[in-house]
């Protein structure tokens, strides 16, 4: 069973060095890819046969390949912007260990 049938619309996100102008139509042509398209890191791509054959179709076209995660995965920062959920009960709670250093001094 292919990886596409897995996860159909599972995708990775693809930092390169550059980024040529036709390389997510060729991607897409030579079927190496489903479905392909520039983004401010570089590409993304979700592979109609493996990850493997997507990065030997970079690789043949000279391309190096900075980093590369799945699309559905956060950056740090996008993890830490959700810390309000978690920081909320103890903001909310007059006897939490947040508010010591706003305590006037006895």
């Amino acid at each position: 069973m292919s990886t596409v049938a897995l996860y159909p619309t599972r995708g990775f996100i693809i930092e390169l060095d550059r980024t040529p102008a036709g390389l997510v139509r060729r991607l897409e042509r030579d079927g190496v890819a489903l479905i392909a398209s520039r983004t401010v890191e570089g590409i993304y791509a979700e592979p109609a046969t493996s990850l493997a054959a997507l990065l030997a179709a970079l690789d043949q076209a000279g391309l190096n390949v900075v980093t590369l995660r799945p699309a559905g995965e956060t950056r740090p920062w996008e993890r830490t912007s959700g810390a309000w959920r978690t920081a909320r009960p103890a903001i909310r709670n007059p006897r939490s260990a947040c508010w010591l250093p706003t305590l006037p001094a006895a």
